[in-house]
């Protein structure tokens, strides 16, 4: 039977012909491998796959997750050739995102903050140094670029 490190790399070249990128599970895998070489266990089990997904034991629960999604993924696909790998069950290191509650502005608030950036705006502009907006500075730019004097971009002086 072939070795886990070699049906890891096989695994991947056949996700990524399909047009997979697996850059992070790449190199997930590659790591679980040369820790099964380490424990020098001959297939894949539940115990050994979370004890390598938790190794990092500063890092968050749901970097834990995802490497042991790796794991997961690749054991259903090799457990065809070798019936020994244990597939890690969906839930056994269960994370569900916690996303920030959006804070929503009332009309008097956008009203304040509009009003409060007009304001601003000139003493902004001055405090930065440019009297102009970037699109006149950029033709200012482009102007003397192609050979024009200030001011004359626009009106070219009279041709005798």
């Amino acid at each position: 039977m072939k070795p886990l490190r070699n049906a890891i790399k096989d695994y991947i070249a056949l996700r990524r012909s399909l047009g997979f990128k697996l850059h992070h599970m790449a190199t997930g895998l590659g790591e679980f491998a040369a820790f099964l070489e380490q424990k020098e266990a001959p297939y894949i089990t539940t115990a050994l796959a979370l004890e390598w997904a938790m190794q990092p034991i500063d890092h968050q629960p749901s970097d834990w997750a995802q490497r042991l999604s790796f794991v997961r993924v690749f054991a259903r696909h090799w457990s065809a050739t070798d019936p020994r790998t244990e597939i890690p069950p969906a839930g056994l290191l269960p994370f569900r995102a916690q996303r920030a509650r959006p804070y929503l502005y009332t009309e008097q608030e956008i009203q304040r903050l509009l009003a409060a950036t007009k304001r601003l705006l000139p003493l902004i502009i001055r405090a930065l140094g440019r009297e102009r907006t970037p699109y006149q500075r950029g033709h200012q730019v482009g102007a003397a670029r192609c050979g024009f004097e200030p001011g004359t971009a626009h009106h070219p002086p009279n041709q005798v």
